[in-house]
């Protein structure tokens, strides 16, 4: 029942989520962290399986995965394809799915993992997949059709709606429309 936002708007670049998390339509917790920011020029949210967002994080950190983060806001193929490994070794007998946003001021990137049957026993396998998005926003999660609206709607009527007020209007609307509590317990967060 999530949906993460990111906009890139008016030299500002924000991203924002809410913050529950469910028990099959029971809420479990209110201000878990969703959105993060990492590294002074980067972005994270994520959508899923909650406990995916935490790997992220470590896959993100592994010294391992040789990537230099200082004052860097687009990733090489190479370092796309690290990551994603890095994430499905994390993940190897996961059967949840997810998706994550990765935004700089520059471009972002939509990071998702899919669980499919796999081999003669058709054992459940993670892929993991990594597109970049060049867009000026970008939305994921169960409510992302209706804040992709209201982000277009809100844009084309409103320009000089500030981008804080933008992504609480989008994230309100998705809750609303989906029943859902999307809207309470918001975060968002600024580079």
């Amino acid at each position: 029942m999530t949906t993460v936002i990111a906009v890139r708007r008016n030299g500002e670049t924000m991203i924002g989520s809410d913050g529950t998390a469910f028990s099959g339509s029971r809420i479990c917790t209110l201000g878990l962290e969703k959105v993060y920011k990492f590294k002074d020029n980067w972005l994270i949210g994520g959508c899923g399986w909650t406990m995916l967002n935490f790997e992220l994080l470590k896959v993100l950190e592994d010294e391992s995965i040789i990537i230099d983060w200082s004052n860097k806001d687009e990733l090489t193929i190479k370092e796309q394809t690290l990551l994603c490994e890095g994430l499905e070794k994390r993940v190897k007998h996961s059967d949840e799915e997810g998706s994550f946003i990765l935004w700089s001021k520059k471009v972002g990137y939509q990071m998702s993992l899919w669980v499919g049957k796999e081999g003669e026993k058709r054992e459940m396998v993670p892929s993991v997949f990594m597109r970049k998005i060049v867009s000026d926003h970008f939305v994921i999660g169960s409510g992302s059709i209706v804040a992709e609206t209201c982000y277009r709607i809100l844009v084309k009527h409103k320009p000089k709606i500030k981008n804080e007020e933008l992504i609480r209007e989008c994230l309100l609307m998705a809750g609303e429309m989906e029943s859902s509590t999307t809207g309470l317990d918001l975060q968002i967060i600024k580079l």
